[in-house]
């Protein structure tokens, strides 16, 4: 799974996380920034909900792919990698399941749209502030405190 692209979402701030972390003073927004939006996208890994809209971009065999990190508002493209041709108008999407035309070798690119940011919010403060502060271990503890009625399977 690769990222091309990830967007923001107005429920995961900057300024929330500052708040959350009592840091005060810009002159650390960027990297802040940074460390905020990669907690969010490893929570959002772990719990296999989108938290950040993005596009994703997955390779794949057979007839049916599982499409990771629901809501899937789209999918862009699909290419048969045996062709090079873009299927997409052959295929259909319930749930998170992409029924192919046949059985094959694919590149799926798809779009995310944030759902339950309210639930993981925390857990995306709790995650950005152990980067922040280099805890590596405190960190993984963040993912493994993540109720598991609130990760997709």
């Amino acid at each position: 799974m690769t990222y091309t692209a990830i967007g923001t979402n107005e429920g995961i701030t900057l300024a929330g996380f500052k708040a959350y972390a009592n840091i005060v003073g810009d002159g650390h927004d960027t990297e802040l920034s940074s460390i905020l939006q990669q907690a969010a996208i490893r929570v959002q890994e772990y719990a296999d909900r989108a938290l950040l809209p993005c596009t994703i971009v997955i390779d794949g065999e057979g007839s049916q792919m599982q499409l990771w990190q629901p809501i899937i508002s789209g999918v862009t493209s699909v290419e048969d990698l045996a062709t090079g041709e873009d299927v997409v108008a052959d295929c259909t999407v319930r749930g998170t399941t992409l029924f192919l035309p046949h059985a094959g070798s694919w590149r799926v690119t798809y779009t995310t749209q944030p759902a339950d940011t309210a639930r993981l919010l925390a857990y995306v403060w709790e995650a950005a502030a152990a980067i922040y502060d280099g805890n590596t271990e405190e960190e993984l503890k963040v993912y493994q405190r993540i109720p598991a009625s609130y990760v997709v399977r």
